[in-house]
């Protein structure tokens, strides 16, 4: 499985794809969906979790159909006002926490690089006095 860190898949689909993996193998999945499935999945409902995701319900309900196709499983038990995951959805209810938590990790990991380090500033100050 090959995951996009920004969303659009576009940078790394080309990799992908050379590389003998294709979106149709079912092998490449963007965070961004995992988010959408994981937000579904803690509010039990569609509608709820599009305003919670502010996307449209059926912007959402697409994106897990698709996520469904892609991964050859289904993924919620649907019914009129709540939506329940199968067995195979709490597999990747898991996996997409772990996923997303690495994510989430390397994300703050390089923003606290780009942040200046005061002790450094401080040694530079001094040394150049």
């Amino acid at each position: 499985m090959l995951c996009t860190m920004n969303g659009t898949g576009n940078k790394y689909q080309g990799i992908a794809e050379n590389e003998g993996l294709s979106k149709a193998k079912g092998l490449f999945m963007e965070i961004r969906v995992l988010r959408y499935f994981l937000e579904i999945a803690r509010e039990g409902n569609m509608t709820r979790a599009a305003e919670r995701l502010h996307v449209t319900q059926p912007t959402l309900s697409k994106q897990m159909k698709e996520l469904e196709q892609e991964l050859g499983k289904k993924l919620f038990r649907r019914g009129s006002t709540s939506v329940r995951l199968t067995d195979e959805g709490m597999l990747l209810r898991k996996r997409a926490e772990d996923l997303l938590a690495m994510a989430d990790k390397i994300e703050n990991e390089f923003k606290a690089l780009a942040l200046p380090n005061p002790l450094l500033q401080i040694q530079q100050h001094y040394l150049t006095d």
